[in-house]
Order: C-alpha cells, then structure tokens, then sequence
C-alpha cells in the first residue's frame, strides 16, 4: 500500500462534526471513473468525542493523483464529478431516510500538499455503515439455491427502494450489494456513477442476470454474444 501517512488522523467538518479514522477496509487504489484523476480508499470512522448520534461510519477518502493520460496534471479544486454525484446520492437517501443505502453524515474537499500532487486535494466523506457484507465477499455463487432466491427477492426489493428516491444505480454487481442474514435485508452502495431513475423497470430476471445474481443464459451464437447486428 503507498504511503498514506500525509492524511490527518482527526477530520474536522462544518456543523462541529468530528472524525477519528480508524482500519481501512479497502486497499488504496486507483479510480477509474470520473475527473480528475483520483485513488481513493475507505475506513471505518467514529465521532469524536464518541456521542450516541452516530455509531461507527464509512469514511472515504478520494486524493487527486497524476492523470496518466496527461503529459502534466494541474492541480484541481475538487471535488471530483463522481464525488459530487455520489454527495447527492448520499444527500438523498438521508433526506427520503431509505433503509436500503447508505446516508450521508459530512463531507468536505481541501487543498493538501501530498506527495503524489502537490496542490491537488483530498474529499473526505463519512457516511453511514449499513449492516451485512458484501455478496461477492459471501460467496455468493457457492450459497444453495434456496438462499439465494431469498437474497434474489430481498436484492429487488432493495433495488425498488433506491429508484423511489429517484436513483438508478450505475456500477451494478456482486461487490455493491450487501446482505445481512439477522435482518434478513439487501442494501445497495456506491453511488459514484448513478443516474436518474427513468421509470422504465426492466424484468426481474433481467435485473438479476444485469446484477449478477442469476445466471444468462448462453447466446445462440457468437455474434449475438458479443450484440453484433447482422441485419
């Protein structure tokens, strides 16, 4: 893992909010979507002083780095187009108080002299831990067929609660669903590339072969595979 030594231990945010970051729970690693160009890595977090407001939280946090596209990187203000998109997400399901995604608590974007670009920023943003891991992380695939039709059914009724607040999902698989067997509940994450729900559901079938959690059925043949149109 690179150095990360130059990110503050304590985050301040508006309002008198505090952070303490705690364990990463990702490895730093290079975002692929959006501009600028950022590596991002997430923590688990609590206020500090502890109060009874908020349990432990997720902290991400986004840096700018050197965009290899470039021959040089200026320096940006930030935040990022998916950070800006996924504060609204956030922003959204705290205000429609949906159980079925995370809701946002702070975040803020500053200038920091790091050493991967000097005068580039950092967005920090805390919001709440759902319960549950991770499908991919589960196993999914190697559960028996009878729990995952429950998580199948429990997964679109989580799905059907994120578009009534307005959001459809854009990085949609196995890693971004997580299930909590005590509850017996789906909830969704990351929101960095949604858009807005159109209205138009797709079949349920469809949905769950899109998300990963039912299998596609094999194509006819190769160009139908790869969706080359012969006529």
């Amino acid at each position: 893992m690179s150095d990360l030594s130059f990110l503050p231990s304590i985050i301040d945010f508006e309002d008198g909010l505090v952070f303490e970051r705690l364990d990463p729970i990702t490895d730093f690693r290079v975002n692929h979507e959006g501009s600028p160009a950022e590596s991002r890595i997430l923590y688990l977090c609590r206020e500090s002083p502890s109060t009874n407001r908020h349990e432990t939280a997720i902290l991400k946090v986004k840096v700018q780095i050197p965009d290899t596209a470039l021959l040089s990187t200026p320096p940006a203000v930030g935040p990022s187009d998916t950070s800006t998109a996924e504060i609204k997400a956030l922003q959204m399901f705290r205000e429609s108080e949906t159980l079925f995604a995370p809701h946002l608590i702070a975040s803020k974007t500053v200038p920091d002299t790091n050493p991967m670009l000097p005068g580039g920023y950092i967005t920090y943003s805390v919001m709440s831990r759902l319960p549950g891991q991770s499908l991919l992380a589960l196993g999914y695939w190697s559960m028996t067929v009878e729990k995952r039709q429950i998580i199948q059914t429990k997964f679109l009724e989580a799905l059907e609660g994120v578009r009534k607040v307005g959001i459809e999902p854009g990085d949609k698989g196995l890693r971004n669903v997580l299930w909590h067997a005590d509850s017996q509940r789906c909830s969704l994450v990351d929101f960095e590339l949604w858009t807005p729900f159109s209205g138009i559901t797709p079949e349920d079938e469809v949905e769950l072969q899109t998300w990963g959690l039912a299998s596609r059925p094999p194509s006819r043949n190769w160009w139908a595979e790869f969706g080359i149109k012969t006529a």
